[in-house]
């Protein structure tokens, strides 16, 4: 897991960038943290977990670099 310091309104953007499909969490359900999985536009099935200082993703550290490095639409 790679873990990321980020603002809420960061938070949004990346996950909004980084999923195109949403999937259940059955099997990470008993954490008791919320966790958001899907599919991510690389065709992966990864997943993050929110928390005080931002979040945790299970994939690798360049997809969140690259989603970052892009510039906003607005």
């Amino acid at each position: 897991m790679e873990k990321f310091a980020c603002t809420k309104d960061q938070l949004s953007c990346i996950i909004s960038n980084l999923f195109v499909e949403l999937l259940p969490v059955c099997e990470l359900c008993n954490q008791d943290k919320l966790v958001i999985k899907g599919t991510t536009y690389e065709g992966k099935e990864e997943y993050i977990i929110i928390n005080d200082f931002g979040f945790e993703y299970s994939g690798q550290r360049e997809t969140i670099d690259e989603i970052r490095n892009k510039r906003c639409i607005r």
